[in-house]
């Protein structure tokens, strides 16, 4: 349980780190060992499907690395807006993942998944409603997080 929730805050970290990339640089750089790219996460990448018609929001999507070594990670992601209501986004991804590992309920209703728990490769997709529309956050995290 301690190396989930470590490889989570890692993840985490990684995630908001992608978010405040400089916009006044290359879509891709290599800083030592590591390489950043603002390019929009592809399906592939991300392991999981982007709901249809969902927009990257822009600044919100990229990947970081670390290259060269046994202790390789590589996080992607992105955040994606839609009009469709936080329900109807829901069951679609409930219908291509299957259950969510948390749903919360209320006004922030938010439902998340994980994918990949204890293993090399996390998937963590969130929903989280935001007036009337869905806000997705999609991020993967490969690589040898356990060790």
């Amino acid at each position: 349980m301690k190396k989930l929730l470590t490889a989570i805050f890692i993840f985490s970290l990684a995630a908001a780190l992608l978010a405040g990339c400089g916009r006044d640089e290359p879509a891709t750089k290599e800083e030592g060992n590591y390489i950043v790219s603002e390019e929009a996460p592809t399906e592939e990448q991300l392991g999981v499907p982007i709901y249809p018609g969902a927009k990257l929001v822009p600044g919100s999507g990229g990947m970081t690395g670390s290259g060269g070594g046994a202790g390789d990670v590589t996080n992607v992601g992105g955040i994606y807006e839609t009009d469709d209501g936080f329900d109807r986004v829901v069951v679609w991804y409930t219908d291509k993942l299957g259950q969510p590992f948390s749903e919360i309920p209320g006004e922030a209703k938010e439902t998340t998944w994980m994918i990949g728990q204890g293993s090399d490769d996390i998937i963590v997709v969130s929903i989280i409603k935001k007036g009337g529309r869905a806000s997705i956050s999609i991020n993967r995290m490969s690589g040898r997080l356990g060790q």
